[in-house]
């Protein structure tokens, strides 16, 4: 639950602080302060912070046009001006650049002791990482100690949390993306330094929309608790989430969000969070697909995933689809994925032909050739149900 900068802005109202532009991004999260004086400090910007410069030890080379552009592109929330000898008052190109941008630009009058408002800014921050630490440890203790509800019913009630409201976990999964060659991508975990500020910077925008919602880093994945809404509403409250990220991501960095099962209790959240991990595993592992998924739409995958032993899934799978593959291996054969656009193209043979860009005959001695591996007819409805599922489940086996 990160600060936002409005918050922050109404605790020293009484200092005669002034918004000049950017009203649009009064809901910025804010992380820190941090005192500008010139490009090169401008520079040490790590993103989310409230920035003050007094004009001291500015080159008069540079505008503070210039400044404010660079301020805004390092990602900080805002910017408190101290009106005095140094900064008379503000450019019009600045308040139209704050405007543009949602950018928040603030004066404040010389008199006015910036330490002090940044003492006070700085416990506001504080307090409140120190309740999104409690209420972030309990939930844990929730994903991991269920039944130990000691451990983190009487923070969560304290709150606000209710055990038997319905519950849903969406998990967000932001990674480096290294290209390697046009159909190969290389995707790695993100430092914990960088975790820390996207982190702050979701968990404004989710509290924007949902102010009793929750995120946090576990496993290299956001989790963001949700409670009593439909997975309508819970994808519009993520893609909300995820336009705002946008802004501050890398070019190399990418995103995968995924719903949860819902469940009817709070000590059930480990079974939502469970199932949103492994649908957001499929969706980008093997749908390849950016946009956000729903446990709920994942149908037999999805039915499938609460097959909890994996020894059950693999027995499955040799019993199905494995021979094909096993075949493949030992001959260099490409039938296993002949299998699977058959499969996709409902036992169209045409279509498996042009998807694959060969004659329609060399499809068919192919299905011939997997019916006498598997001994069975893919005529079959029975058979061809069968298939599928190996398919899925042997998908699944990847992502588990």
């Amino acid at each position: 639950m990160a600060v936002k900068l409005e918050a922050l802005i109404k605790q020293v109202e009484n200092t005669g602080i002034k918004l000049v532009g950017g009203k649009g991004g009064l809901s910025n999260p804010v992380e820190w302060v941090h005192i500008v004086g010139n490009m090169e400090t401008a520079g040490f910007l790590k993103g989310g912070e409230i920035v003050f410069t007094t004009g001291i030890g500015m080159e008069k080379e540079i505008s503070l046009l210039m400044l404010t552009e660079k301020i805004y592109h390092n990602n900080a929330s805002g910017l408190i001006v101290n009106i005095g000898p140094y900064i008379k008052e503000i450019p019009d190109e600045v308040i139209t650049f704050s405007n543009d941008n949602n950018f928040p630009v603030f004066t404040v009058p010389w008199e006015i002791y910036l330490a002090d408002m940044m003492r006070i800014f700085c416990y506001a921050i504080q307090q409140n990482e120190q309740k999104e630490m409690e209420l972030s440890s309990a939930f844990k203790y929730c994903l991991y100690a269920s039944a130990e509800e000691e451990l983190y019913m009487p923070t969560l009630m304290k709150k606000g949390y209710s055990k038997k409201s319905k519950y849903t976990v969406a998990v967000t999964n932001i990674l480096e993306k290294t290209i390697i060659s046009p159909d190969k991508i290389i995707y790695s975990d993100l430092i914990n330094e960088r975790q820390r500020q996207l982190l702050k910077i979701w968990s404004g925008a989710i509290q924007e929309q949902r102010k009793n919602a929750v995120s946090f880093w576990d496993e290299n994945y956001i989790v963001t608790i949700l409670s009593d809404i439909d997975d309508k509403e819970g994808v519009t409250i993520i893609e909300n989430a995820r336009q705002w990220l946008n802004r501050y991501l890398k070019e190399n960095e990418s995103v995968w969000s995924s719903l949860g099962k819902t469940v009817c209790k709070i000590s059930e959240l480990k079974e939502s969070y469970r199932t949103g991990k492994m649908t957001e595993r499929y969706t980008r592992k093997i749908l390849n697909d950016e946009s956000i998924s729903c446990y709920s739409d994942m149908g037999l995958a999805g039915l499938l995933f609460n097959i909890k032993n994996d020894n059950e899934i693999k027995a499955f799978c040799k019993k199905t689809v494995y021979p094909i593959k096993e075949y493949d291996l030992v001959n260099d054969t490409n039938l296993y994925h002949v299998l699977r656009s058959y499969m996709s193209h409902n036992g169209s043979v045409n279509q498996v032909a042009e998807e694959m860009f060969v004659h329609r005959n060399t499809v068919n001695y192919k299905i011939r050739k997997i019916e006498q591996i598997l001994n069975v007819d893919l005529t079959d409805f029975k058979v061809r149900s069968e298939l599928m599922a190996g398919i899925i489940a042997d998908d699944i086996q990847i992502v588990l």
